[in-house]
């Protein structure tokens, strides 16, 4: 084998393994996404948790009148408490409109 043919050997080769490298890395990289994807969906669950149990635990204080809180809160609770009187006294099954069942239709006569 020429110098030629032996250079372009190894050249060949080492351009097979960066190929390679390269490859290895993307799949390392991929694996990695997915884990920092679901340790962010984790994250925003237990995020949505406590803004939730945030939210209840600061309508409860409101409503007891044990924290004075800007105006804006104050409307939010107030709407969030017309909400939930609704709910209590319209009587299950009753929609709002009234929502009636449907009289089965006429049959037709055989002739």
């Amino acid at each position: 084998m020429d110098r030629s043919e032996e250079f372009r050997k190894h050249v060949n080769d080492l351009w097979k393994q960066a190929v390679k490298q390269l490859e290895e890395a993307k799949e390392v990289l991929l694996r990695q996404r997915g884990r920092i994807e679901a340790d962010l969906q984790r994250l925003r669950l237990e995020r949505d948790k406590l803004l939730k149990k945030l939210g209840e635990q600061t309508y409860k204080f409101v409503n007891n009148g044990r924290v004075r809180v800007p105006e804006i809160i104050k409307r939010t609770v107030d709407r969030l408490n017309e909400v939930i009187n609704r709910m209590v006294k319209k009587p299950a099954g009753k929609a709002k409109g009234g929502a009636r069942k449907k009289k089965p239709a006429a049959r037709r006569r055989k002739a």
